[in-house]
């Protein structure tokens, strides 16, 4: 069972963020209380826009839109797409994470640095 998560107040607030849609904005939302303690999910967009009450479309042009500003990072591990929310440990404080069943994204992607908060995008 996942843990409480929080939304951070700002979240419109970082780069990029004013220029997406209403609907990308809302699907940011969904990934936050969709990942696992880790951070992670499926970035399967059939399951996310079952899960999310979205198309399909929506879903994939808001996984680009939130990768394309740094929000999160899509990368294949096998047979499956994953993501993973950059700002996940700023966001988020889980006493207890568990571990996450999902891959860890690839060495090259995971050193990225964030983007700073307040940024111009």
């Amino acid at each position: 069972m996942r843990a409480k998560r929080d939304i951070p107040t700002d979240l419109f607030e970082y780069p990029g963020m004013r220029k997406q849609s209403c609907i990308t904005q809302l699907i940011l939302v969904g990934l936050v209380l969709e990942a696992d303690d880790e951070g992670r999910g499926l970035a399967c967009a059939e399951l996310l826009a079952h899960a999310l009450n979205r198309t399909v479309t929506q879903i994939e042009e808001a996984l680009s839109a939130l990768e394309q500003i740094g929000m999160l990072m899509c990368y294949q591990a096998g047979r499956y797409r994953y993501y993973a929310l950059t700002y996940w440990r700023k966001w988020q404080r889980i006493r207890r994470p568990l571990p996450s069943r999902y891959p860890a994204p690839p060495v090259g992607n995971a050193g990225r640095k964030e983007v700073p908060h307040g940024a111009q995008s």
